[in-house]
């Protein structure tokens, strides 16, 4: 712990002698600390739990900021946050304290990027956007999506850069109606439509982005179709019981997610309450408590039946025994 922390300590004090005085030998040094950096297993020394740590992602918040996506030390820097944003509470500060997803936002809308180097980008920002709130519609964000959606637009069916495009979309729609009011103003909106109905016959994951994405288009319809509603319901759960057989956390979380999202729009709480099958959906559901492997997968199934008693579904009460004997 000692040593990673000198480490850190070492990477901040290359950090200012670079940008006292910007010459080959301190980048060298700086590119050198990141590298190592870049390589250190154990996670926790970058948990933001100290002013040091919070100086060093502020530090590669500047680094990023005074340079541009043609710099190596940049690209260096992204590596070094891909690695270390496997950790959710350092996603969550690269999120809030830091406000990175503005800064990697300037890098993305560079049109000249490698495939490689906007795959890597992407799935940064996705990672980091994930549960990002946002109470106003700001540059960054009139900026972002329109690129997303060009970029969406332009793709092929089995390209890789649909999922972490599509999963950004919804980070930053997701229970945040500015974002999502702005989404609908958008030029190409009848073009983003077709093309997500078209992926909904792909993968369960892509089904339930290109779905999210459609039902925020749909929210700005005086009124919305009840058999779309309807048919994301289906497909929420259907993912809900392909990620928990298959212990794929992804896609069980995604589910989660988004039906959470449903529940929280006051439009859809009568259409929700009158699903046919939410009694019989929730039931696999509390019954695959018994058979869950993974503490995170049943962390999830939790969650999901809190979420269903809180909104007092009259099906669910029926329920209850089942629930509380598990």
């Amino acid at each position: 712990m000692a040593t990673t922390n000198h480490q850190i300590k070492g990477f901040i004090q290359s950090s200012y002698d670079y940008r006292v005085r910007r010459n080959d030998k301190n980048l060298a040094s700086l590119q050198r600390q990141i590298q190592i950096l870049s390589v250190v297993k154990n996670l926790q020394i970058f948990e933001p739990t100290c002013m040091e740590t919070l100086e060093f992602y502020i530090t590669l918040e500047q680094l990023l900021t005074d340079s541009n996506e043609k710099s190596q030390l940049s690209w260096k820097i992204i590596t070094l946050l891909s690695h270390i944003s496997q950790s959710s509470s350092i996603r969550a500060s690269l999120r809030d304290d830091i406000q990175l997803v503005p800064v990697l936002t300037g890098y993305l809308l560079n049109n000249k990027l490698s495939a490689d180097k906007t795959l890597k980008l992407l799935q940064l920002i996705q990672e980091i956007s994930y549960n990002i709130k946002i109470v106003r519609i700001e540059s960054w964000v009139t900026d972002l999506i329109p690129h997303l959606v060009s970029t969406f637009l332009g793709t092929s069916a089995s390209d890789e850069l649909i999922v972490p495009l599509l999963s950004t979309l919804a980070n930053i729609c997701r229970a945040n109606p500015p974002v999502f009011n702005y989404l609908r103003d958008v030029g190409s909106k009848k073009k983003l439509m077709e093309r997500c109905i078209n992926l909904l016959s792909a993968g369960s994951h892509i089904q339930l982005l290109s779905s999210e994405i459609l039902l925020y288009l749909d929210m700005g319809l005086e009124k919305m179709d009840p058999t779309h509603i309807n048919s994301v319901l289906d497909l929420i759960f259907a993912s809900a019981k392909e990620g928990v057989n298959e212990n794929n956390l992804s896609l069980l979380c995604l589910s989660k997610d988004i039906f959470l999202h449903l529940l929280l729009c006051p439009r859809l709480e009568e259409r929700i309450r009158s699903y046919k099958q939410f009694g019989d959906q929730m039931k696999f559901l509390i019954n695959q408590l018994e058979n869950a492997t993974s503490e995170k997968i049943v962390e999830v199934l939790l969650r999901f039946l809190k979420l269903s008693i809180e909104m007092e579904h009259p099906d669910i009460k029926s329920l209850y025994r089942s629930m509380f004997i598990k």
